[in-house]
């Protein structure tokens, strides 16, 4: 093998090494109790969120369920460490435990979810609870 050609070997071998990992695609988990809502959510009140988000196709698709009292009126992953509130970044319809549906989200939207469950949260709100029945924190799933 030539020097130069041993160079390139090393010169790409060590680029490969440095490159960040891009993860573009997670599964994502949520389970949902109205003991976390930071009001008083519905404390009977369960739920389950499981998503594939792809950050370069743009597609979320999801199931979400929950156990509430009354109908529910609007559910989002809204962005908000455990304990604090925040604003909706992605509106949800509830799908039941049985079906699911894929939506298109912006990738801008879904990369810091992908980078940082923890910081975003999945609640379902109800006549009875309009600010929150159920909430979970989101964290990456197997």
């Amino acid at each position: 093998m030539t020097r130069t050609a041993t160079c390139l070997l090393a010169t790409a071998a060590a680029a490969a090494i440095a490159l960040p990992a891009h993860a573009s695609a997670a599964t994502l988990v949520a389970s949902l109790a109205g003991a976390n809502e930071t009001h008083e959510g519905d404390a009977s009140g369960t739920g389950v969120f499981t998503a594939d988000a792809d950050v370069d196709s743009g597609d979320l698709c999801y199931t979400l369920a929950a156990e509430i009292e009354g109908e529910p009126m609007a559910a989002h992953i809204h962005k908000g460490a455990a304990g604090t509130d925040g604003a909706p970044v992605v509106t949800l319809e509830i799908t039941g435990p049985e079906d699911d549906i894929c939506m298109a989200v912006e990738p801008d939207v879904l990369k810091p979810i992908l980078a940082s469950p923890a910081d975003y949260y999945v609640n379902v709100h109800s006549a009875a609870y309009p600010k929150g029945a159920v909430r979970g924190q989101l964290e990456k799933g197997g």
